[in-house]
């Protein structure tokens, strides 16, 4: 599924879309360059996922990891742009989670191709002042979310 975004607030559309069909874990991948809406994605992630409104949502480049509860389902957020090794995720307990949150990857493609295989993947690439979004799976239940969602995000998604 390809969709394009022209605002930050579409962007978040997009997540919060995604998140809202979310009933059980599962792991996004987050693939773009600095700037390119992996953060503002997750922020809509987020609300669709009902993590309530006080919590703010940022991007846990210094920590590697936030986690956001309170939710109907546990969202982890994860930044790999400053990961060092594999030992770094071993380490803070990042494989522990997979099974029992919804965990979005920033910089996924520092993640192994084993934690990657039965996840949702979605690439952002600005392109003029427009977000062209790819999204990926290979996961029949993954497919059936995109599914649902693509109309809904007509009248809402550029």
């Amino acid at each position: 599924m390809k969709v394009i975004t022209t605002a930050a607030e579409k962007t978040q559309q997009l997540g919060y879309l995604i998140g809202k069909h979310l009933t059980k874990p599962i792991v996004i991948c987050l693939f773009g360059t600095l700037g390119s809406g992996k953060t503002t994605f997750t922020k809509g992630l987020a609300k669709g996922l009902q993590v309530p409104s006080e919590v703010i949502v940022t991007s846990p480049t210094y920590a590697l990891l936030h986690e956001y509860s309170g939710g109907r389902v546990p969202l982890l957020h994860a930044d790999l742009y400053r990961l060092m090794s594999e030992d770094d995720l071993e380490n803070i307990g990042f494989y522990d989670f997979l099974h029992t949150n919804v965990v979005v990857v920033e910089w996924a493609e520092r993640l192994d191709d084993t934690s990657r295989s039965n996840a949702l993947i979605i690439s952002l690439e600005i392109q003029e002042d427009r977000r062209h979004i790819q999204l990926m799976s290979d996961v029949p239940e993954i497919t059936e979310i995109l599914e649902k969602i693509s109309s809904e995000l007509k009248g809402v998604i550029s």
